[in-house]
């Protein structure tokens, strides 16, 4: 037997004798007594850091920290070339299925795969074909089949591929239900659980819940850490070894956890462990696991005392010496996005990659080059989506012509057996509509239907269909197609709003306000939404249902600062004439002005809410601020009534004089 994986942890263990120690760890994740060295396949994924949804504190610091032990030579031992971390914005869903693309690549027959995720998980829909969704980096708010996530019945096909393709054995550990405050809320956490518990071939899982129940993470574990990971790695070390053996199986690990995580948690939180329940998965140190018990002094080991192999030494060794200059000129390509548009000395990724192609001193890197390439050729397209979700326009970075080409490549470099073909291939065809184009046209629609049939539960080209029927003054074909967007991410508020919008200009209010009230339900941030249902009450004429969804608004408002939010009520208070309220919409400007003091636009609209009072000093005092802050619209100012009162003084004819100038 060779020697036992010893972790050391550079985490503080505050052990129940042992308070405030730094401890060394024994471990190897096995499924076997007898195990040969390099024979571990690890992927380690960690986001605390969002792009989109609420962030957390501490996944990627327990994913950190495990990768080091796993690759340390006092420690796992597992090479770093056998062994992928994706911490934050590193883990975004490209990168995730392009590391689960080296992973099928990589493991060798009879070989152990350790998958471990921490961060959050969610499912919005309610549809058999959506089974929960692990959310990478730059997962979206809603609408999670359009990118930026790990969808697990993806994971559960890469997975089942390794054991029933490759012979692995795999062991799945997932620390991702910590919040209830996403898309699917409490039930989309409860439904993601609920999918990683199913029956997987020759895998065992070790979840952090049981379905329903929310993951806790805090500065009691460790210092700052969640509570699941904490209990996992000392149960690994050697407290889960019940019968003092040196080996903890499945069912001793499941013992130890469901001992202490439900006491930490005052019983809220329960992990699920399944598999053969005497299958062992880690082999204990017993010299090294009775210093950790007896040792009364503290032993800091840091991540910089963890040797890390350097690549570049290595492939300097390992490859020809013009293909490695090759290599790094594809690595800067990389890194600066020029993926298929050359840079005037370095080529692209593109052209390097397909040279290398045929070179036989470049075997060793050819996979690794096409996982890295297929992975960035997908970055622009997952951005845009994005801005899709939120209905924002994508940077001028990301003309869509550059979306489409590059997605146009990521499909050369994979067929259509590939796990996420269709998925990228629907992207494809909906990069191909002219969203810049004013004009709508059938394009809208023969591409839309193109990425519905490739991928029929993503939401977005049915929403892009509904605006083509929508555009085409095609109305009930148009809420048909947003209600089936609604249907696959119902908490998209998007095409709830897009269909109150049609009601709304049919005048068929009392329907329009319905979808306005869900789209608020969907989301009750977005402000806007509380200005569209306020006009549509307004054209029903019922003032106070006006008022009380200014109250909203003015709460949603005042809560996150909302500047914009807050004066465009107090413009409805002046020029609104079911409102009609100088006093009232002078409140909301003043309180818009206390969040931003030289906010341009509120100053002067407060020097014409004044001078609409006859306050002429205040009406003058607020004119020259906005001169001051940067308003230079003179011909709007020349025109604009609402100056009528002080238009004639000398002092505003010495302020336009002034400012004019500059």
């Amino acid at each position: 037997m060779n020697r036992i994986l010893v972790l050391f942890l550079s985490l503080t263990l505050f052990l129940t004798n042992m308070v405030g120690q730094d401890q060394s760890r024994g471990l190897k994740l096995t499924t076997e007594p007898e195990n040969t060295s390099g024979s571990t396949k690890l992927v380690v994924i960690g986001v605390s850091k969002y792009q989109n949804v609420q962030s957390l504190s501490y996944a990627h610091t327990d994913a950190q920290t495990f990768y080091n032990f796993m690759v340390s030579p006092t420690g796992g031992s597992v090479a770093p070339e056998n062994a992928k971390v994706l911490l934050n914005e590193k883990a975004s869903a490209a990168n995730i299925f392009a590391t689960l693309d080296w992973l099928l690549d990589a493991t060798q027959e009879g070989e152990t795969v350790v998958f471990y995720f921490a961060g959050h998980g969610d499912l919005e829909s309610k549809t058999l074909s959506q089974r929960g969704f692990l959310l990478a980096s730059d997962a979206p708010t809603a609408a999670y089949m359009a990118g930026g996530t790990i969808g697990v019945m993806y994971l559960q096909d890469y997975l089942t591929t390794l054991v029933q393709q490759n012979k692995a054995r795999v062991i799945l550990i997932t620390d991702a239900c910590h919040s209830g405050k996403l898309a699917g809320g409490l039930e989309g956490v409860a439904n993601t659980a609920t999918a990683l518990q199913g029956q997987w071939e020759n895998t065992i899982k070790i979840l952090s819940s049981q379905p329903g129940e929310l993951s806790q993470e805090g500065t009691k574990w460790n210092g700052g850490g969640g509570v699941f990971t904490y209990y996992l790695v000392k149960g690994l070390m050697g407290f889960a070894d019940r019968n003092h053996d040196n080996k903890i199986t499945v069912n001793e690990i499941n013992i130890y956890l469901n001992d202490n995580v439900p006491n930490e948690t005052q019983f809220t939180q329960n992990p699920a462990v399944s598999g053969n329940a005497s299958q062992i998965i880690a082999l204990v140190d017993s010299v090294e696991f009775n210093k950790i018990k007896s040792s009364e002094s503290s032993v800091k080991i840091d991540n910089s005392m963890i040797a890390q192999r350097g690549d570049d030494d290595a492939l300097r060794k390992m490859l020809d010496t013009a293909i490695f200059r090759q290599y790094q000129d594809f690595r800067y390509c990389i890194e600066h996005h020029y993926l298929i548009i050359p840079d005037s000395k370095y080529g692209c990724a593109w052209d390097i990659y397909q040279s290398l192609k045929g070179e036989k001193k470049a075997a060793k890197i050819l996979s690794t080059m096409k996982m890295t390439l297929l992975s960035a050729l997908q970055l622009t397209y997952q951005i845009s989506f994005n801005c899709v979700v939120n209905n924002t326009l994508p940077p001028d970075t990301l003309p869509r012509q550059l979306v489409e080409n590059e997605l146009r490549h990521a499909l050369m470099l994979i067929d259509s057996t590939h796990i996420i073909y269709n998925h990228l291939l629907s992207a494809y065809y909906l990069s191909r509509v002219p969203v810049e184009n004013s004009n709508v046209d059938e394009t809208w629609q023969i591409n839309a239907e193109k990425a519905i049939l490739a991928e029929p539960d993503n939401p977005i080209p049915h929403m892009f269909k509904g605006h083509y029927f929508r555009a085409v003054k095609k109305f009930d074909e148009a809420i048909a197609e947003y209600r089936n967007a609604s249907s696959l991410a119902p908490t998209w508020f998007w095409p709830l709003r897009s269909i109150a919008r049609i009601y709304s200009d049919r005048k068929e209010f009392e329907t329009a306000a319905y979808y306005q009230w869900k789209c608020i339900s969907s989301n009750p941030e977005f402000i806007y939404t509380y200005f569209d249902l306020g006009m549509i009450y307004k054209q029903m004429n019922k003032p106070d249902s006006v008022r009380i969804v200014v109250d909203m608004v003015d709460s949603v408002c005042t809560a996150n600062k909302h500047v914009q939010g807050l004066r465009t009520i107090g413009e409805g208070y002046a020029n609104v004439n079911i409102l009609n309220d100088l006093d009232r919409a002078l409140y909301f400007y003043e309180k818009a002005l206390t969040f931003d003091p030289k906010d341009k636009f509120t100053l002067y609209d407060l020097s014409c809410l004044y001078s609409l009072k006859n306050q002429k000093a205040e009406a003058l005092q607020y004119f020259e601020s906005a001169l001051k802050e940067g308003w230079t619209d003179f011909d709007h100012i020349q025109k604009d009534t609402d100056l009528d009162n002080i238009r004639n003084s000398n002092e505003f004819k010495e302020l336009i004089k002034k400012y004019s100038k500059e």
